[in-house]
């Protein structure tokens, strides 16, 4: 081995056009070396073994035509790879001379590949076909982590490591792909004195289902570890195989011992949800058995309900091969903050005091190139023993917007079903956690929550009617009524009698948009419906018993006002992470149900009037509103200004 030295192949970004532009120039000038035999994989397994030859020599800032030829022919041996033999005038062609710097190479590698996986209709594991629109990275759901974020995942992992007192860790990398989290983590280890040996042999692993990714992985990571190609080996800590469905009879990879379990898993796993609509009979035949095979594992208890998203199948699994003491570090959808979808597994995380830390990119931040999607990342402990998650809020890539900590107690208490993360300020914490010792709407006996009756979709016979009497997302405003849609209103009321749904039409309701885009100032929009009038499925609605008026005058205007109001708008925004707004997060808003008969008599009239009134007279009506809420929860104006 050579001397410790610092040599990252992905310290610079480089622009990925440029990449693809010059990975294709070598695709055409590689394929006139092609037989009729020769597959466009192999092409492509040819370029990627040419770029990864480049890489140590620009390394070693040696160029030279022989030398590239025998690596290439030497990573050709090492690998067992089925690739283009080529000529010497091939190999002092100007195309592969070295264009770009060592900290430039494994970025050019990694786009290169993810470029041609994007580009392939055809699924290696399967044998499946796809069509066009189903790329083999699509049905991954996967894409190349940037350096950045991967060393900040490491680091904070490795000091958790440090944290339980974990001297030679044993690391995983899930998903591993071309080995960005690797390389970050060997650095790292590096950094803190590890030898060479022990980060390659020892302490490192990883898993992708990709066979040319791991080799990628592997030639980089020796590469930056300064290792002489002589020296090269076909790395048995990094595998190629499914790490989540094995080969759907049984998982390949299992910890059948706690020796086998490791102390850390580090990961940017897929983002694709496991459904069998869409794509080929194959493709829904495949995922079928995919969804039957996971359900039938304990493992996946957490991931495996409801939309399955497969980086919530990877969480449970790396959590099924850490050690009791291990770390978890991954970036993942936003969703993961508080979706329904994600509560199981966020629960059994926030209830074992385990998550630590959580960083929020949002979408402007585009951590991903050419993709716009808010991610997190998380750090859990599972020793547990954290009474705070560190949430830190990124204006961009690179700077902080806000860092606060945040009790788990106030987590847990914000709502005891689905324990969503709020996104808070430090001035806001005392008040959610006033808003949480009110009862939720959910469990108040008198108020029903539903989404509308008519399904825009299976019910579409009905629209042909000549009624104006339903309402769609787009009818309902800030207390008010916009468009009205025709429906036939007997033929719907006929086909629905003698349920619940019909009953809940001839009664008065409050009804508010299920979408909602989440970069808007006022996320929930209600409005007064009058019975008789259809709902679709694009709205949820609310139904106030008459009986709650007995006892403080609560009523449906009571509830609209609440709805409405500044301080709820301002909760629900805290734990939600989409454009949506589902019934359940509306089940979880808090409702001072018994709030004294004077206030609630005051929200009552001041309503009507919204309701009853113009958009000059409302802007000061609305504000009054505001303020008898506001007292409802025993809030001051002066502490709500903080939010």
């Amino acid at each position: 081995m050579k001397n410790k030295i610092k040599n990252n192949s992905r310290e610079n970004l480089i622009s990925s056009d440029l990449v693809i532009k010059n990975y294709l120039l070598a695709f055409k000038l590689v394929s006139e070396f092609k037989t009729k035999t020769t597959s466009i994989e192999k092409i492509h397994r040819s370029i990627i073994f040419l770029y990864l030859a480049n890489l140590i020599i620009a390394r070693d800032c040696n160029f030279s035509s022989s030398l590239i030829k025998k690596y290439y022919i030497s990573l050709k041996s090492i690998f067992k790879a089925d690739i283009i033999k080529f000529n010497d005038q091939f190999f002092s062609s100007k195309i592969f001379n070295n264009q770009h710097p060592f900290s430039q190479m494994g970025y050019v590698i990694d786009i290169s590949h993810q470029f041609y996986l994007s580009n392939i209709i055809s699924d290696k594991n399967s044998s499946t076909k796809f069509s066009d629109s189903s790329g083999y990275r699509k049905m991954r759901g996967a894409f190349y982590t940037p350096y950045k974020i991967a060393s900040l995942i490491v680091s904070k992992t490795l000091n958790e490591l440090s944290h339980n007192k974990i001297k030679h860790p044993k690391i995983l990398d899930m998903g591993c792909g071309t080995g960005v989290f690797l390389s970050a983590a060997a650095h790292q280890l590096r950094e803190r004195n590890y030898s060479e040996d022990s980060i390659l042999y020892e302490m490192l692993h990883g898993s992708d289902v990709e066979d040319l990714s791991n080799i990628i992985a592997k030639v980089i990571l020796q590469t930056e570890m300064g290792l002489l190609i002589d020296n090269f080996s076909n790395l048995k800590s990094i595998k190629t195989e499914d790490i989540i469905f094995g080969n759907l009879n049984h998982n390949l990879f299992q910890a059948k011992n706690n020796s086998s379990l490791f102390n850390a898993v580090i990961m940017n796993p897929p983002y694709d949800r496991l459904k069998a609509d869409g794509g080929t009979k194959s493709e829904k035949k495949l995922v079928e058995k995919k969804i039957n095979f996971i359900k039938n594992l304990n493992i996946f208890k957490n991931s495996s309900s409801g939309s399955i998203d497969l980086y919530r199948l990877f969480i449970d699994k790396g959590i099924s091969l850490l050690k009791p003491s291990g770390i978890i570090g991954a970036i993942v959808p936003m969703t993961f903050m508080a979706d329904k979808s994600a509560a199981a597994i966020r629960k059994k995380l926030i209830n074992t005091n385990a998550i630590s830390e959580i960083i929020i990119f949002p979408e402007k931040a585009k951590i991903f190139e050419k993709v716009t999607q808010a991610c997190s990342i998380f750090i859990a402990n599972l020793k547990g023993g954290n009474e705070t998650i560190t949430i830190t809020e990124m204006l961009n890539s690179s700077n902080v917007l806000r860092k606060i900590k945040v009790p788990l107690s106030v987590i847990a208490s914000t709502s005891p079903n689905y324990s969503p993360i709020p996104l808070i300020k430090k001035t806001e914490i005392h008040l959610l956690d006033k808003l949480n010792k009110f009862p939720r709407i959910g469990e108040i006996h008198g108020i029903t929550n539903r989404r509308g009756e008519l399904d825009l979709t299976l019910d579409k016979k009905y629209l042909n009617g000549f009624d104006s009497r339903l309402l769609k997302g787009i009818s309902i405003k800030f207390f008010s009524t916009n468009k009205i849609f025709k429906v036939d209103y007997k033929k719907f009321i006929k086909a629905k009698a003698g349920t619940s749904r019909v009953d809940d039409i001839y009664s008065e309701r409050i009804a508010g948009q299920q979408i909602s885009n989440i970069a808007t100032h006022q996320r929930l929009k209600f409005a007064l419906v009058p019975k008789d009038y259809i709902l679709g499925n694009s709205l949820n609605y609310l139904k106030v018993d008459k009986k709650l008026f007995l006892k403080n005058s609560f009523s449906i205007y009571s509830l609209l006002g609440f709805l409405n109001s500044n301080i709820l708008n301002w909760r629900f925004k805290l734990t939600s992470s989409n454009n949506h707004v589902n019934n359940y997060e509306l089940d979880d808003l808090p409702i001072p149900i018994n709030a004294p008969k004077n206030k609630i008599e005051a929200l009552n009239k001041v309503v009507y009037k919204i309701c009853k009134g113009n958009h000059i007279q409302n802007k000061k009506l609305i504000d009054n509103m505001n303020a008898i809420v506001q007292d409802c929860y025993k809030i001051t104006k002066n502490n709500f200004s903080k939010t």
